[in-house]
């Protein structure tokens, strides 16, 4: 006749423990675990590592740019950067110090913006090296820079109705402007524009 296993107490250390004879238990929850969280789609890594290409290409091509219009109006900045994809309240922004980043995607479908439309907020940022606000003064010398940087084909808007991005009316986030002044200067611009047409026409 067996003998009965007496039962240990509770918490004794004679008590096998759970999952012991090397901790296979352990092992295979790990395994579990590992065979159930989600990898990286290699086509989705794919896909970013091109968006990321693309938007070097086209920022190299803008620094390019930037550079010849800022040779041209005796300007200095620090950078041409680009902005974070996230930023939602401004197509670009111009530092003190000098350093300008420009938003290159849609801030909802992430594709690249027009060129032209970075063209001209490469355009905007560089007339707030000389007026850090929009004043009249800021607004001359934008309109200066936009013409010069048309006439040498840097900036070629699309030929259909103006934009709001293509008037240039893109006040950065560190900048207040109420919304009688952006009514008065889209509608300055629209006339020059209309101006313009007429006479190449």
């Amino acid at each position: 006749m067996m003998e009965r296993q007496r039962s240990l107490p509770f918490g004794s250390q004679s008590a096998p423990a759970h999952g012991a004879a090397g901790g296979g238990g352990a092992r295979r929850r790990r395994g579990r675990r590992a065979r159930g969280r989600a990898r990286p789609d290699p086509t989705a890594v794919e896909r970013e590592a091109l968006r990321r290409r693309q938007f070097e290409r086209i920022m190299e091509r803008l620094r390019d740019d930037a550079r010849v219009i800022a040779s041209h109006f005796g300007l200095r900045y620090r950078a041409v950067l680009i902005e974070r994809p996230s930023a939602r309240s401004h197509y670009g922004i111009c530092y003190q110090d000098g350093t300008i980043k420009i938003r290159l995607n849609h801030a909802v479908y992430m594709r690249p913006l027009r060129y032209s439309s970075l063209v001209n907020t490469v355009c905007h940022e560089l007339a707030h090296l000389r007026h850090f606000d929009h004043g009249e003064g800021f607004k001359r010398f934008y309109g200066e820079i936009l013409e010069w940087a048309r006439a040498r084909r840097l900036y070629r808007p699309a030929g259909r109705a103006p934009r709001q991005a293509e008037l240039g009316w893109q006040a950065p986030e560190r900048c207040e402007v109420t919304g009688g002044e952006a009514r008065r200067w889209l509608r300055t611009m629209r006339d020059k524009l209309s101006a313009g047409r007429r006479q190449a026409g």
